[in-house]
This record gives C-alpha cells, structure tokens and sequence, in this order.
C-alpha cells in the first residue's frame, strides 16, 4: 500500500513541474531521460507517461515549430500562449516562462 500511494504522490504535477517539462521539452524534444534529470521526483518513466497524457491538449509539435522560428528571427508567440491557457498556469508564472523564453 505504501508503494501505491508514494507512486500516486509522484504521478501529481506541480505547476512548476509542467512548465519545467514543456521548457526542457522544446530544448531535448522526446529525451525524456534528460528532462527527467531536471525536474525532482519525477523519473523518466513519469516524463513519458505526462507526455503522451497531455499529447492531446498540449500541441507539443506546433511548439517546437514555433521556437525554431523564434530562432530563425520570426517571433510568434501564439502557440506557447494558447499552451499555457490549456495548463491553466497563473498569470506571474506565464510571464518568467515567456521571459525566460525570449532571452
């Protein structure tokens, strides 16, 4: 019982957490054992199964698109704010997340 209910404590993401993945998501896409190494208590089993959780709700393909023409000098935001409206993420940490992206 013990291990069911620590494995439930590590299936519950965090706000945090989500915005973690989708930041290290957009730098090693589909590496979940590297963006594991970044999020605690999270393992890559866990990166795997929030994946193909959110697959539907998050258009993770149409981020990565967009952050490679932000690096190509064309800024469009439109996907990554529309992601964040899905996660349902507070205003404060919407705005570090696109200040941290644009830099």
């Amino acid at each position: 019982m013990k291990d069911h209910n620590e494995h439930k404590l590590r299936k519950a993401w965090s706000d945090a957490e989500r915005l973690i993945f989708l930041d290290k998501f957009l730098q090693y896409p589909k590496d979940f054992h590297a963006i594991s190494a970044f999020i605690a208590n999270k393992n890559t089993r866990d990166c795997v199964a929030y994946y193909y959780a959110t697959k539907k709700s998050i258009p993770y393909k149409h981020l990565l698109a967009e952050q490679l023409q932000r690096r190509r000098g064309k800024m469009s935001w439109y996907v990554m704010r529309e992601t964040l409206k899905v996660l349902n993420i507070c205003q404060k940490i919407q705005i570090t997340l696109i200040v941290k992206l644009r830099m």
